[in-house]
């Protein structure tokens, strides 16, 4: 399913946290400073208990987000795929809770080279 925002593929950011909340504000913001205009992020709370939850509340009421909290600790890969099962993009994008992007550009050249490269 291909979703379009003023005729630019949508990606999605998915990313799953486990008790990272100190970090976690930085790899949030590294992904909102990107240029690209259509990005859905999609968080996984992996049932965190250093205040993660209420960290993310914030992010419940801002439709480019998308807060997924699992009961319990399911691990990473487990997380990353309710994520990926989520995401409603034409692309995957990945970061770790604790990484972040330093270049602004860094998906809007992304896409760029995979809109020109199908294969």
């Amino acid at each position: 399913m291909q979703i379009f925002e003023r005729d630019v593929a949508l990606v999605s950011v998915v990313l799953s946290t486990f008790n990272r909340c100190g970090v976690l504000k930085d790899t949030i913001s590294s992904i909102e400073a990107q240029d690209y205009p259509s990005l859905e992020i999609v968080i996984v709370n992996d049932g965190s208990s250093d205040g993660t939850e209420a960290f993310l509340k914030q992010f419940k009421c801002n439709k480019k987000f998308h807060v997924i909290t699992n009961p319990r600790n399911l691990g990473l890969q487990a997380s990353l795929n309710i994520g990926i099962s989520q995401a409603k993009g034409m692309y995957i994008a990945r970061i770790d809770d604790h990484d972040l992007w330093t270049r602004k550009d860094k998906i809007s050249k992304q896409v760029q080279y995979l809109q020109t490269h199908p294969r």
